[in-house]
């Protein structure tokens, strides 16, 4: 009788010990490998929960990738090379641009299937680019040539240039309405037109578009899409406040 007792207890001490546990919030990155750039993106979100897992996507077949995004709980559309001026009908301007034909596959399939079962998508740089080319924008092929400015928008060296934004109101992060805050820049390629599905909120100086998020926040899970790099970014304001965003906006989901 007393050992009965003992291995009842055991046993109900194992599963109250397993719903103690958070559940584990599995965040698929289309690109986390290849170089330290890439694999900062992990690293990045997982200080917002000490519960975070993380899969890399790029290098899988398609058709696996987007089995992955099901069990999936958000998704982080990394940065990277051009998007192929193909899919925003300016192939004129290809020899503008480093592509990447697999991985343009890659996203807009993840896209689509992130779409389809209503995934939170945090998009950064040209995460944002390829978003709103799914959603139907255009981008500037090459900012320098086609849209000089006096903002630098891209350095040789990564994390050496920084300009400012203006934040107008977001429906999603918490940002005053005309704040400006520095940010760091790394691309080459902007948004041209913007998707009708999204609403910018925030600008560069040269009037370039840094973040937008959908007009429609109720047929959407969740999106923000900015076109500077939170990852690499020590700042409460435009690092810390998106991921933290995205997070709970999962913890919210999952409850």
């Amino acid at each position: 009788m007393k050992k009965s007792i003992i291995i009842i207890l055991s046993v109900f001490a194992f599963f109250m010990t397993g719903y103690a546990k958070e559940k584990p919030i599995k965040i698929a990155i289309s690109k986390a490998i290849g170089s330290k750039s890439y694999e900062t993106y992990s690293e990045w979100i997982k200080k917002y929960g000490n519960n975070i897992e993380t899969i890399n996507l790029y290098g899988l077949p398609i058709d696996s990738a987007k089995k992955l995004i099901n069990q999936c709980d958000g998704v982080i559309l990394s940065g990277g090379p051009d998007v192929n001026p193909q899919y925003y009908s300016k192939p004129q301007d290809s020899s503008l641009c480093e592509t990447d034909n697999y991985r343009d596959s890659l996203e807009f399939a993840i896209i689509e299937q992130s779409f389809k079962f209503n995934k939170p998508i945090l998009a950064i740089c040209r995460g944002l680019q390829i978003l709103n080319v799914a959603k139907g924008g255009s981008l500037i092929a090459d900012l320098p040539t086609q849209r000089p400015s006096n903002i630098i928008h891209q350095c040789e060296l990564p994390d050496t240039c920084f300009h400012f934004v203006k934040f107008a109101n977001s429906r999603i992060i918490t940002y005053a309405s005309n704040n400006t805050y520095k940010v760091n820049t790394n691309h080459h390629q902007g948004i041209d037109k913007l998707s009708s599905e999204f609403r910018a909120v925030a600008f560069s100086d040269d009037s370039l578009i840094e973040a937008f998020e959908p007009i429609d926040t109720s047929k959407y899970c969740f999106i923000f899409a900015v076109q500077w790099h939170p990852e690499r970014l020590n700042d409460p304001v435009v690092s810390d406040s998106i991921a933290v965003k995205f997070i709970r906006k999962i913890q919210e989901i999952n409850k």
